[in-house]
């Protein structure tokens, strides 16, 4: 099975599971039983025809993407945004394998490979986001430091003139108007 009960439990968390089940303290077990099984099913038919069917050992990208998908045959009339957005990504990320684009990292046996050695990933701080988060906040502080200023207004002249309203066309009549800030008069 691609998809486990542990690893459900490992993702989304004992209490989550068990409110998605039905039960508010223990998870209960045929219904996630029954998800995971539907969730297998459907990665079998996008891998049907691309490796050999059962597979050997199942790859860590795999397992991930059944759960993502056995998590939203929990609940697929109300999944959350999260958990449609990861079911969909799980579909892409088939669809892919099923295209040839994508890999599962498998030998021809269906045995997930592991690279001799494994492999390490360090990268330094993310330097260059931080300088411009707070260039970010730097700058909505200067901007809301001159929006709360006072503003000019329009303000109408004493004398303006507004048009009729009519039926018939006339040439237009203006309105005079003259640029005040508050507390001042304009002239």
């Amino acid at each position: 099975m691609y998809a486990t009960k542990a690893r459900m439990i490992d993702l989304f968390g004992e209490q989550n599971l068990a409110l998605l089940t039905g039960d508010s303290d223990v998870i209960v077990d045929a219904k996630l039983n029954a998800a995971m099984n539907a969730a297998e099913a459907e990665v079998n038919g996008f891998l049907q025809g691309t490796v050999a069917l059962p597979l050997a050992s199942v790859p860590e990208v795999l397992a991930v993407h059944a759960c993502n998908i056995a998590y939203w045959y929990l609940d697929p009339d109300n999944p959350t945004d999260g958990a449609r957005e990861r079911y969909r990504a799980a579909l892409r990320f088939l669809e892919r394998v099923q295209d040839g684009k994508a890999g599962l990292g498998l030998d021809g046996e269906g045995t997930a490979v592991l690279p001799a050695g494994g492999v390490t990933v360090s990268a330094p701080d993310r330097v260059f986001s931080n300088c411009l988060s707070q260039l970010d906040r730097g700058f909505r502080a200067v901007t809301n430091h001159v929006s709360n200023r006072a503003k000019p207004r329009v303000a109408l002249h004493e004398a303006a003139s507004f048009p009729k309203p009519s039926l018939a066309r006339s040439a237009p009549q203006r309105v005079t108007c003259a640029l005040a800030r508050r507390g001042s008069s304009a002239g």
